[in-house]
């Protein structure tokens, strides 16, 4: 007469052990993230050799506020801790509301404040055994006086070579550090066409050597990508309202350079995209060349990773089915252009909290995305757009910017033409595929799956179970001829049954549930 609560108990202590299993497995933690900080600059003011008429040649910048905003606006999903440091225009102000209240002044003394406080940060994240990571963008003039060194223009000075070895990278014991620097050099020459476009002059050996071979040679961690256009120059673009490598260092970080979506934008993806972007510009005046030297300790060392991005929604599928396109927002930011090889299934990350349009040459989409959100391009649908594009573009960047297709031909075509580069692994036949980078409505559905499955399982055994004790009372009802034993035996038999019925019809429920979150 106890056989059967015993065998009860255990059946229930197992379902219960299995369901636990089930929940502490799915909840293990994940491996922490590198702990990413951001200074983002920009300047539009001239340096402080050039006022006065020591340079007139020189003229004050209209879009490195606007570039340095957008790179804050985007960098700090990933980040930590960050700053902005730039004098916001007023309508750059209307277009940035949400960061224009976080800015301040593009100075030195911002400057050293920030860093000492991210040095405090950073030295903790170390003796934690996190990997601190700082990115450092500047947009604005570069110099270099006669007999001096070159440096980045700042409101209360320059920040040297001197005070970015010493003071910044010899100081922050960050893991690694990835300049990026839209900078320029000599006299400002501004294109009369439409006035659309504004370039600066560069000096092929000044920029190439400056941030990028001395820097690198001394800090083997760090790591940089600038503007560096041999004997041309470097631009800013009213159809942009930003810089142009700024723009295109943004829609390549966003996703568009990740040519085999596994969320880490590595350098040598970043200048095969910029390196793709700007071939076809046939005009040399107008063309964008760009320096790009890795950390030297590992080549293949991420500048960003998307799949830490937060707040943020994805553009995801065969971007090559709608050629050339760009995402802008209701404010007229343009947050990334995109030319993929047909194929080439991209993940872009896009803002939320508001209304994009993307945009190619058969209309715009209007979308609504919320964070989280995965918004597959096969079903984006587009119609005649409702607004005119404002005014006439420059020949030469018109029809030449983002003419080339990027993807993986491209990319393993140009990785294989450099001696620097180390190329991304991509998944063959024989290789195991790598999970896409997943959103947090991925993660949350991924949960549920497993504990759906978990459950099924574990109803599944419960089943089991009362079934065999179901069978066993069955076989006691017919074994005895005594009254009282096979009452007994009988209600046994109805009640596990009805449990065994029961706990199946979950174990079903639970299972189907797991396969649809699945798929």
């Amino acid at each position: 007469m106890t056989r059967a609560p015993a065998s009860l108990r255990q059946a229930v202590l197992s379902t219960t052990l299995m369901a636990a299993a089930g929940l502490i497995a799915h909840a293990a933690p994940a491996a922490a993230a590198s702990r990413v900080y951001v200074v983002a600059i920009g300047n539009n003011n001239l340096p402080l050799d050039s006022v006065g008429g020591q340079d007139a040649a020189i003229q004050p910048l209209h879009y490195a506020d606007d570039d340095a905003a957008a790179f804050f606006s985007f960098a700090r999903g990933l980040a930590r801790q960050a700053a902005l440091l730039t004098v916001l225009d007023v309508e750059s102000q209307r277009r940035y509301q949400s960061v224009s209240s976080l800015a301040r002044a593009p100075s030195l003394a911002e400057l050293r404040r920030i860093v000492a406080s991210y040095r405090i940060s950073i030295e903790a994240d170390r003796r934690a055994g996190h990997d601190p990571v700082l990115i450092l963008f500047y947009s604005g003039h570069g110099t270099r006086p006669e007999g001096g060194d070159a440096s980045l223009a700042l409101l209360d000075g320059a920040l040297t070579q001197k005070i970015l070895y010493d003071e910044i990278l010899a100081t922050l014991p960050a893991r690694w550090v990835h300049l990026l620097i839209d900078a320029c050099y000599a006299e400002a020459v501004v294109r009369p066409r439409d006035a659309q476009a504004q370039t600066v002059e560069l000096s092929d050996a000044e920029t190439a050597s400056y941030l990028s071979r001395s820097t690198l040679a001394r800090f083997p961690h760090v790591g940089a990508v600038l503007a560096a256009t041999f004997r041309t120059r470097a631009h800013e673009w009213d159809e942009y309202q930003r810089g142009v490598f700024s723009h295109q260092v943004l829609s390549g970080l966003r996703g568009g350079a990740d040519v085999n979506t596994d969320g880490r934008i590595e350098y040598s993806e970043l200048l095969a995209f910029l390196t793709a972007a700007n071939r076809e510009v046939a005009d040399p005046r107008a063309r964008l060349d760009v320096v790009a030297h890795p950390p030297s300790l590992d080549r293949r060392q991420p500048i960003v990773d998307l799949r830490t991005l937060r707040g943020e929604a994805v553009l995801r599928g065969d971007a090559g089915k709608l050629g050339l396109f760009y995402v802008e927002d209701g404010r007229g930011i343009r947050h990334a252009d995109v030319y993929a090889e047909p194929g080439f299934q991209m993940r872009l990350a896009v803002p939320t909290g508001g209304t994009l349009f993307v945009r190619n040459r058969s209309g715009e989409a209007t979308l609504t995305p919320r964070a989280g959100d995965e918004i597959r391009l096969s079903t984006v649908q587009f119609a005649e757009p409702k607004t005119r594009l404002r005014g006439a573009l420059d020949e030469a960047m018109r029809r030449g910017l983002f003419a080339a297709p990027f993807g993986p031909t491209y990319y393993r075509g140009f990785v294989d033409r450099s001696r620097d580069l180390v190329s991304v692994p991509f998944v063959t036949v024989s290789d195991s595929p790598e999970p896409l980078p997943s959103s947090p409505r991925d993660r949350s559905r991924q949960h549920a799956a497993w504990l759906a499955t978990g459950l099924a399982v574990a109803g599944g055994v419960a089943a089991g179970v009362f079934g065999v004790l179901t069978l066993d009372a069955r076989a006691d009802y017919d074994r005895t001829e005594l009254e009282r034993p096979a009452t007994d035996a009988s209600n046994r038999f109805t009640r596990y049954r009805g449990l065994t019925a029961v706990t199946a019809v979950g174990a079903l429920a639970a299972g189907t549930v797991a396969w649809l979150l699945s798929r």
